[in-house]
């Protein structure tokens, strides 16, 4: 058979391949779309350290705080924020992004924006605690840590007296 009739016969696969491909992807990106716009509750414990949660926000209300606290949106699946205790002892924030990789880069966005030293937080370290990276902050009176569990990525705030507990149960609930 010669190059042209070969070349002939898969200009028309390769077309309907293409155009299949172009189809799939459109749907799976307009789904995507429609789960940015209505975020889906994520998990929160219903207690930290002894402290039982107080004030919840899940999806939409919860992914406006997190973009009210970054200045600015990021593509959430999901979201809640927490806080423990009658004063607030202890915060969190749980971004789900629907894909691991996404949760990853934007721990390393995390990572840069406060290695820049315009953060109200001063690294203390990175420690791995059961095979994952938590990164420990200090700042606004409280200990802080972050860290990547499946797609979701969660941001603790607690008193020092009792952030090592609040650590402890936090990743173990978000596994």
């Amino acid at each position: 058979m010669s190059p042209n009739v070969r070349a002939r016969r898969l200009l028309p696969l390769t077309l309907l391949a293409v155009g299949v491909a172009v189809i799939v992807l459109g749907g799976v990106a307009g789904r995507y779309m429609q789960i940015l716009s209505a975020p889906r509750e994520a998990p929160l414990p219903a207690s930290l350290a002894g402290r039982q949660l107080q004030v919840s926000r899940y999806g939409t209300q919860a992914v406006a705080e997190i973009a009210r606290l970054h200045g600015s949106d990021f593509p959430l699946t999901s979201a809640a924020v927490g806080s423990y205790g009658m004063s607030a002892e202890i915060q969190i924030w749980t971004a789900g992004t629907g894909i691991g990789w996404m949760a990853r880069r934007m721990t390393l966005a995390m990572n840069e924006a406060i290695s820049d030293g315009n953060s109200p937080f001063t690294p203390l370290g990175e420690r791995m605690i059961e095979g994952r990276s938590v990164y420990e902050l200090e700042g606004m009176g409280q200990r802080h840590y972050y860290f990547i569990a499946g797609p979701y990525l969660v941001w603790l705030a607690a008193e020092s007296s009792v952030a090592p507990i609040a650590l402890k149960e936090a990743l173990e609930f978000y596994p």
